[in-house]
């Protein structure tokens, strides 16, 4: 993520998303009533002659809006950010108060004014400076006939190729078996060649399952990183109808899900070792962080979202107990409360890990 500028007096960001999960981030970071302005096209039909309207034209402009829904990837590198007009120029090809969409995309330079910029706020922002981490897939829409790959990277989607299958049921039986063996180890070694961090094998009929059955013979070890999907064609539209359905959500997910998980495990391991390195709960929290014996807190984002209020907690107090352990040198891990392991971390809401081993009685 570029980012031209942060006014946190003003609440104002500028930022210039240079990767999908740079979109991704946005996506979580603009919330409804936050302004948006941005670069655009409105619809105008100018005047024609003696009194008639002239043809339809689009122009470019540039607007304000109010945000009411946040929309991503339908068009897979795009956030699709719709609101009510609140400013605009030029002013004569603007309606105000009416309903618009600005679409951001890659390298499209847009402004937020928040009402607020939380600590949770200004996490994600330093994800998007920050994280090395990005998705990259390859993508097979298969079926009985044909296969078509594309890559899912930082930039977008790539299309690579199609490959065909020339097994016909109506072969005799020993030629059909070894053009269709033939089939899925070219589309094994497409697999191997592409080193990507995650495959997805996707198709209308039953020629993905009889491929993952191959894999688990030939090369159990990419079952691993392997996921398998349905959708309803094995041409390029199959792979736009599986990025239509969420498949590019998920797989950014996945990335802060496995951190979340892997500190998950780290935190129960400690208290179930009862090695004192590990506490959980308000007080506990707050104390080791007063000490600045916490190296990383853990919290919730609904802590930062909207408080605690079984615990009488506002979200001011807990962004100001996050800022406070970052002063401390702690890292600061947010768990999203939607995600798997979130749902997980419910229980603890609020946790440190801690440098040395005290008492916060």
């Amino acid at each position: 993520m570029r980012i031209a500028r942060i006014d946190y007096a003003e609440k104002l960001l500028k930022l210039e998303p240079q990767s999908l999960e740079d979109i991704w981030l946005l996506s979580k970071l603009i919330e409804k009533g936050d302004l948006v302005e941005g670069r655009s096209f409105r619809t105008w039909r100018p005047p024609g002659r003696e009194g008639r309207q002239g043809p339809v034209e689009k122009k470019s402009v540039r607007l304000l809006v109010e945000t009411e829904s946040v929309e991503f990837a339908k068009a897979v590198n795009k956030l699709r950010v719709t609101g009510i007009i609140k400013a605009g120029h030029p002013e004569e090809f603007v309606s105000l108060g009416e309903h618009h969409t600005i679409d951001i995309e890659l390298r499209t330079l847009i402004s937020i004014t928040k009402k607020d910029i939380t600590p949770y706020h200004r996490k994600l922002i330093e994800e998007a400076q920050k994280r090395a981490k990005h998705v990259n897939a390859l993508i097979i829409a298969m079926d009985e006939k044909k296969a078509t790959a594309a890559k899912l990277s930082p930039r977008g989607v790539e299309f690579l190729f199609e490959m065909e299958n020339d097994a016909d049921k109506r072969m005799p039986s020993a030629r059909f078996e070894e053009l269709e063996k033939k089939y899925y180890f070219e589309l094994l070694q497409a697999l191997e060649r592409s080193e990507a961090a995650r495959y997805i094998i996707a198709g209308p009929g039953f020629a993905a399952e009889d491929f993952k059955k191959y894999l688990s013979r030939k090369k159990p070890e990419l079952l691993e990183k392997t996921s398998f999907e349905h959708c309803s064609t094995a041409e390029r539209s199959g792979i736009i109808e599986l990025l239509k359905q969420g498949l590019l959500q998920r797989l950014l997910g996945e990335l802060k899900l496995e951190e979340e998980f892997k500190a998950l495990e780290e935190l129960k391991a400690h208290l179930g070792r009862g090695d004192g390195l590990a506490v959980y709960g308000w007080k506990a929290v707050e104390l080791a962080v007063q000490a600045r014996a916490a190296h990383t807190l853990y919290i919730l984002d609904e802590l930062l979202r909207q408080g605690d209020l079984k615990e009488g907690k506002t979200r001011e107090a807990a962004g100001q107990l996050a800022e406070q352990a970052e002063q401390g040198g702690a890292k600061l891990l947010i768990f999203e409360g939607a995600d798997d392991a979130g749902s997980e971390f419910k229980g603890f809401k609020l946790a440190a890990l801690l440098r040395y081993k005290t008492s916060y009685e």
